[in-house]
């Protein structure tokens, strides 16, 4: 009882700030994936980052002059690029596995703003919820020369990868602001919490991810 009291209290003081302005926006970018990989694997294995985009929609939420909350929708693309060498029938060969993921996800953002009425920086932490929808899988081994690519849908029933994600999110930016609404840029970076692997825990797999990205933001006052 006492979060929900001061949950409504918060969206009350959002919805009661002098001179408030609610914020609609949208959001675009580019997302640097990778993932943290521990436990018992193989002393060759390395992973790298893959690139995807992301897309979303978001609400900021003023709860003061310079404090807001900002949920968020957005559609995004999280994975990795696995590097090992195996040695299999007296060959020794390379191989590279690139897993990449489509995610709905819905980060829930407390935001502290500075600076003046053009020019503002913020930065900002929250939680990450996340749902993967599909995903592919190339593989493509090197031997004798030469190369084997076999590219597939991944199969999230017959493996051990869970689709449920929850992480931390933070990160900073700068808006420009005119007369009704805003342009901005910023950086994130999500810390998975989920282990995504739901075999027999001797490995544990976990989001993480750096993203680029540029926006723009309708002002909405009442």
């Amino acid at each position: 009882m006492r979060k929900l009291t001061i949950l409504v209290m918060l969206l009350w003081g959002a919805l009661n700030v002098g001179n408030a302005q609610v914020g609609i926006g949208l959001r675009g970018g580019v997302n640097f994936a990778s993932q943290s990989i521990k436990g018992n694997i193989l002393d060759s294995f390395s992973v790298e980052n893959v690139t995807g985009i992301s897309a979303g929609l978001f609400v900021e939420l003023p709860v003061s002059e310079f404090f807001s909350i900002q949920p968020e929708f957005q559609f995004i693309q999280r994975g990795k690029k696995a590097i090992s060498t195996l040695q299999e029938g007296g060959l020794t060969f390379k191989r590279t596995t690139i897993e990449q993921f489509s995610y709905l996800e819905i980060p829930i953002l407390a935001k502290v703003k500075f600076g003046n009425d053009l020019i503002k920086g913020n930065f900002f932490a929250g939680p990450n919820f996340g749902y993967a929808l599909s995903g592919t899988e190339q593989e493509t081994t090197f031997i004798n020369g030469g190369e084997i690519v076999e590219e597939n849908e991944f199969d999230f029933e017959n493996s051990h990868y869970k689709r449920l994600d929850v992480g931390a999110l933070a990160g900073l930016g700068v808006s420009v602001h005119f007369e009704g609404f805003s342009v901005f840029a910023d950086y994130r970076y999500l810390f998975g919490l989920a282990d995504l692997d739901d075999g027999d825990g001797e490995v544990t797999v976990k989001n993480r991810g750096s993203n680029l990205g540029v926006g723009i933001a309708f002002e909405i006052g009442y």
